[in-house]
């Protein structure tokens, strides 16, 4: 038989300072004051109808056996019968009204709690430095989100409120049931005191596996998300079996944790109603012994056994519902210490701004490390002059990228310092020193919306005019009415595209990107390049029908704005493209007198062509 895996010895629904976390959960609900008091209120209220209402069916009972008793004929009078049945049909009628206003309350507070904890979350996100997401699986910041915002949630609406009314209850029944019969209390207390240890421990047992649960969770939700991302180069290298059994032994340890789980969990409910069922039959035995021997009533008998399954329940369950609480405030910690990260370092002490741009870029003795104790880039100095188009090669990992993020103030220099037109970046906001610059991704990422809603992110309030104008500057032939999804990427192009340490081969990167550096046309073809239509965008846009057949116009320079320079990197470290691959066959052109084609489908977006067209318009001078 295989031997269970040892827990960890810090488990990781387990907080580690519990007081401190349960604080500032309580300081996150001061905004909700008068909800919370009326929860309080209410649950008194239920606990006290749920005590109460017991006794008053014993009254009742004995009443209704009294007049039964009694000679003559059976008359149900108001007095005291009617009196006690309306205040037993009150008792209940309140104890719903109650329950109903702690469920609707509790649901609106731990809703507006987590609504509240997930803006903070969006607000900070936007001010961590991109160190913590590279220093961070991407898993880790969405599960604050999503599963520890609703797992705290779930507890503060059921698990909460349910502890809260059960040790009401449970008091409140105890008293009752030592008032009515203390040995008979007594023996009942022995049957909790052995349910309650062997449900706790049950209980730490299942937490353990639910940790780990938990953890194969997080596992294979972020192997399947690596293996999605890179789809592309699984297949390109043929590693679909492997990933497919990688995966299959994520699933099938997940898939044995979750069986030991839900049987911990499933198989001590039965247990417990057997031994509460046993400890019950001993009591009644007893409790008619008395009754013959004229000690306890009928209507004793009756509250007794109601307040015994009052307490059973709460009391058998009370060890699931400890862990429960304390699952979320392990998530609640979690989510706090997000919250506490270091923050990007604000823009106080940079007081200059940039002004027009030349295009001058210094590197100055420049050192800069990952981490403090790993130097990647050491007394590194460059130097670019205005107008000058440079070209950053060089293999995996040799800084390329790097170089880009110093530039942008993604990161901060160890030592030296970074010159943009005569002033160091160190002195000035980064919203504005990435103002002037556009860079363009390897890996175009697209957000809902259409063509033209892209276009114009880096400028939100561009006309229509300019959303045009920076389409055809970046030679675009995708309908700007078109529609995106999230996270979507244009189709490929026939021909290969070119990365950073990559050139595109002539036949197949003309026309020129708009943020490329070639101007220069490719040599003549077997075939004369087909002609474009003179406003592709306008077509597309909807200024004029769309064509099947979109030609272009002669080779000429692609005008590059002076307010714009564009870095061509990459974020991610993925396999260069191999830029010798054999370029799309040029097509003949069109006779000037042949017939003008009908409307047709239109031409698959372009890799980058997003970003780039963005980064163009950005670079555009605004409309008067």
């Amino acid at each position: 038989m295989k031997k269970r895996p040892t827990a960890p010895q810090t488990r990781k629904d387990a907080p580690r300072d519990t007081a401190r976390t349960t604080l500032r959960l309580i300081a996150c609900l001061a905004d909700q004051r008068l909800r919370l008091t009326l929860v309080c209120v209410a649950i008194l209220g239920f606990c006290a109808t749920t005590v109460y209402a017991p006794y008053l069916c014993a009254r009742f009972i004995d009443a209704l056996l009294a007049e039964l008793r009694a000679e003559g004929p059976f008359a149900f009078a108001w007095d005291p019968l009617g009196r006690l049945l309306a205040w037993v049909a009150g008792a209940y009628a309140l104890n719903a009204a109650f329950n109903w206003v702690c469920v609707l309350l509790m649901a609106s507070v731990s809703e507006t709690l987590c609504f509240n904890l997930r803006r903070r979350i969006a607000e900070k996100i936007g001010r961590l430095p991109l160190a913590y997401f590279d220093s961070h699986k991407p898993g880790e910041v969405l599960s604050r989100v999503t599963n520890d915002l609703d797992r705290v949630s779930e507890t503060l609406q059921n698990g909460f409120l349910r502890f809260l009314t059960s040790f009401g209850c449970v008091v409140g029944s105890l008293a009752f049931m030592a008032w009515y019969s203390p040995t008979l209390t007594a023996l009942f207390c022995l049957f909790v005191a052995l349910s309650i240890l062997i449900t706790d421990r049950v209980a730490r047992a299942n937490l353990e596996w639910s940790s780990e649960r938990q953890a194969a969770t997080a596992r294979l939700t972020g192997l399947v998300a690596e293996h999605y991302t890179g789809r592309e180069v699984i297949q390109a290298y043929n590693r679909q079996p492997s990933s497919a059994r990688k995966i299959g032994l994520v699933i099938g340890r997940l898939a044995q944790k979750e069986r030991m789980t839900d049987f911990l969990m499933n198989s001590v409910t039965p247990f417990i109603h057997l031994l509460s069922r046993l400890a019950q039959a001993v009591l009644l035995l007893i409790a008619c012994w008395w009754l013959l021997k004229g000690r306890m009533t009928i209507g004793a008998i009756h509250a007794y056994f109601q307040y015994i399954n009052t307490c059973a329940d709460p009391l058998a369950q009370a060890s699931y519902l400890l862990n429960a609480m304390q699952s979320a405030l392990a998530s609640a910690e979690r989510t706090f210490d997000f919250l506490d990260a270091a923050e990007e370092r604000t823009d106080a002490n940079a007081p200059l701004r940039l002004g027009p741009p030349r295009g001058s870029v210094i590197f100055s003795h420049v050192r800069f490390g990952y981490h403090p104790k790993r130097v990647l880039m050491d007394n590194v100095n460059l130097v670019v002059r205005p107008g000058q188009k440079v070209a950053i090669v060089g293999s995996t990992g040799a800084g390329k990228t790097t170089l880009v993020n110093l530039l942008m103030r993604f990161y901060d220099v160890n030592r030296g310092h970074i010159l943009v037109d005569g002033t160091p970046i160190s002195a000035v906001p980064r919203a504005d020193l990435r103002r002037r610059f556009g860079m363009v991704l390897q890996d175009t990422w697209l957000f809902e919306g259409t063509v033209a809603e892209n276009i114009a992110y880096a400028r939100p309030d561009a006309t229509r005019d300019e959303v045009v104008r920076a389409a055809k500057l970046a030679t675009s032939s995708a309908p700007c009415r078109r529609a995106t999804t999230p996270g979507s990427r244009p189709a490929p192009r026939p021909s290969p595209s070119a990365n950073a340490s990559s050139s595109p081969s002539p036949a197949s990167s003309w026309p020129p990107h708009p943020c490329s550096s070639s101007t220069k046309p490719p040599p003549a073809s077997t075939h004369a390049p087909r002609p474009r239509s003179p406003r592709p965008c306008a077509a597309s846009c909807g200024d004029a029908p769309p064509s099947s057949s979109p030609t272009a116009s002669p080779p000429s320079a692609t005008p590059t704005s002076s307010s714009t320079w564009s870095a061509a990197t990459s974020r991610r470290k993925a396999p260069t493209r191999n830029s010798s691959a054999k370029a799309a066959p040029t097509r003949p052109s069109t006779p000037a007198n042949s017939p003008k084609p009908t409307a047709g489908p239109l031409r698959a977006p372009i890799p980058n062509k997003s970003l780039c067209i963005s980064e163009t318009l950005k670079g555009l001078p605004r409309n008067p």
